[in-house]
């Protein structure tokens, strides 16, 4: 008797129908068994048919079943293979037996699954992949557009496909495969994720651990499907000796405690994005105003950002927020600019040097700054630049009487605080010592650096950062190829919150932001760090200016218990984004994914 194989795994009237082909003759004949367990199986006589246009679907060239339903409809997506490709193909049935094929999707070639009992704004959802999981809409499930990526691999040898879709009160959960290939063998993880039903684009949720996952020999499972019988999740295989194999996974109750009972982050949406823009008529911030240093005191949000006007040479100007979303003033000139050899272009030197070029352009000056106060004073550092040499890190001072009563004549003579021959950014204070020392992060391509320090006080000769301790980017993950400490760390009960930002090496082209808790008394030690981007380049801003694809953040502050991040977009914009603080702590605490939504440029 020849081996059946696997095509797909649905549940109708609380039993469970297997789908299965084997080869008879010329052609392989479709079965269907039903199981009342999921694991005792019994031949259903009527074997099921897909047509179209009266003629039997070809069994040979199909794959991957997806069930689904809709009100008393049940939906079937499978692949068809035509020549050498694939398109993904949909068909319809009210016994689950006679299938009615409606058509091809020609735009989309990989494992899909419409998602169940469920529209948004008038359409069907599907969510489908194999490289990477997308979703798109359609009114009549013929025509799919409007795709848009939910969840990458973070490994470049990682693969995924949907396992099973559930519609649930609390959202639309997702259960997915995660392949993993390796010299030998082949790793599976089944993983989950939660959805908005108001918005299938809003992640509520996504717990850091797994299902479950097994290795394997190579070439030797492939996965059928999910399903959901009354609670119990249960996975269906194929294996290449043994035929059709089941394994029961934890019970749906218990994947959804995977949330740590910690509370969705909570966003809110508002309409001031960009915040700052260019002013055509300043001829200091004619090109671009970003990257932003935030300090909330007396009151109001404090930003210093970093401009660029016809000079092309970055400068510093300062606008107040006191809600932390509206500008309630911008000066109309800079308050810090270059003033040292450091950050002075030399006029003979070569201004394109594109090993050192800083981000946004520019032919030199003061970029990139943080702000922080340590008792009387606030601390500023930034990336000084002349042009042509290696960018380092500058610090100044000034004291809280001067810079609230906006007296910036008063600032210090910035000193260089890194070492020479080495390109240095992305420097933070504590704004409290730790163990009587100062902690300074800062990075050298392309760790996160930490260095403790007994004074602020450095000469510019003689006394640099030594890149004490390091904090590595990630193995594989989203950010694996650059990190860099934003805004200075932000003080909570649980740890420091640190705002980062990051480079991966599956999409190197884009600047994301993470976030990591660290140890209040040991702050080279990570308790937790992000296991996906908390904000990612999506939005038009982020995406139409000098370099497409950033969000940097140097500024954030605790506003009344309201997470406050600004960043430049796009190297060209102020914008920012929101969370509360105490949510997005416990989020990133116990799942280890914490998610903010950039600000929506749409009018409220």
């Amino acid at each position: 008797m020849s081996t059946p194989y696997g095509l797909g795994i649905a549940v109708k009237d609380k039993k469970i129908l297997l789908y299965s082909s084997v080869p008879k003759k010329l052609r392989p004949t479709l079965l269907l068994d039903e199981s009342e367990d999921g694991f005792n199986f019994k031949r259903v006589k009527k074997s099921p048919k897909i047509k179209i246009n009266g003629k039997n679907e070809n069994i040979a060239k199909l794959s991957d079943f997806r069930f689904s339903k809709s009100g008393s409809k049940n939906l079937l997506t499978y692949k068809l293979k035509l020549g050498t490709k694939f398109s993904l193909a949909v068909a319809q049935s009210e016994d689950s037996i006679s299938w009615e094929k409606l058509g091809n999707v020609a735009e989309i070639n990989e494992v899909g699954m419409i998602v169940p009992d469920y529209k948004y704004k008038g359409r069907y959802v599907l969510i489908y992949g194999e490289s990477s999981l997308k979703m798109a809409f359609s009114k009549n499930l013929k025509i799919w557009s409007d795709t848009e990526t939910l969840i990458k691999p973070l490994r470049k040898s990682a693969s995924l496909s949907i396992g099973t879709i559930i519609t649930t009160s609390e959202g639309i959960q997702l259960v997915y495969y995660e392949r993993k290939t390796a010299p030998g063998h082949v790793s599976y993880s089944i993983k989950t994720a939660l959805y908005s039903k108001k918005d299938p684009h809003k992640l509520l949720w996504e717990p850091e651990k797994s299902i479950w996952r097994g290795a394997f020999a190579q070439k030797e499972l492939k996965p059928i499907g999910i399903v959901n019988l009354g609670g119990r999740l249960i996975s269906y295989w194929q294996d290449t000796e043994k035929g059709i194999l089941a394994y029961e996974l934890p019970p749906i109750a218990e994947v959804l405690e995977f949330k740590e009972f910690v509370p969705p982050i909570v966003l809110d949406r508002i309409h001031k994005n960009p915040m700052l823009s260019p002013i055509l008529k300043h001829f200091w911030e004619s090109k671009a105003v970003f990257n932003p240093a935030a300090i909330y005191e007396a009151g109001k949000v404090h930003l210093i950002y970093r401009a660029i006007g016809d000079s092309d040479t970055s400068v510093l100007g300062y606008a107040t927020s006191e809600d932390g979303i509206h500008i309630d003033e911008r000066h109309t000139e800079p308050i810090y600019v270059p003033s040292e050899h450091f950050e002075l272009a030399n006029p003979k030197s070569p201004i394109c040097s594109l090993a050192y070029m800083s981000g946004g352009g520019g032919g030199g000056g003061c970029e990139d700054p943080r702000i922080m106060r340590i008792k009387d004073r606030f601390y500023m550092t930034y990336v000084a630049y002349d042009g042509s040499s290696h960018p380092r890190i500058a610090l100044t001072s000034i004291k809280d009487d001067d810079f609230l009563n906006k007296r910036f004549d008063k600032w210090e003579k910035p000193v260089l605080i890194s070492p020479p021959g080495v390109i240095d950014k992305n420097a933070s204070i504590l704004p409290e010592k730790v163990k009587g020392k100062y902690v300074i992060f800062h990075r050298i391509y392309p760790h996160i650096l930490v260095d403790y320090v007994d004074s602020l006080e450095f000469d510019g000769k003689t006394k640099w950062l030594k890149g004490q301790y390091k904090i590595s980017p990630g193995d594989g993950a989203w950010d694996s190829r650059k990190i860099g400490v934003g805004p200075p760390p932000i003080k909570t009960k649980d740890g420091w919150l640190v705002i980062y930002q990051a480079v991966g090496d599956n999409d190197p082209g884009r600047y994301k932001m993470g976030a990591m808790l660290l140890d209040l008394e040991e702050p080279t030690h990570v308790l937790a760090r992000s296991k996906s981007p908390i904000l990612s380049p999506d939005e038009w801003y982020e995406n139409e200016g000098h370099k497409a694809g950033v969000v940097y953040p140097c500024g954030a502050v605790n506003k009344d218990g309201e997470l406050f991040i600004y960043y430049g977009a796009a190297d060209t914009v102020v914008c920012g984004a929101k969370a509360n603080l105490s949510q997005f702590v416990d989020q990133l605490k116990y799942s280890g994914n914490a998610h903010l939504t950039p600000i929506n440029a749409a009018q409220a």
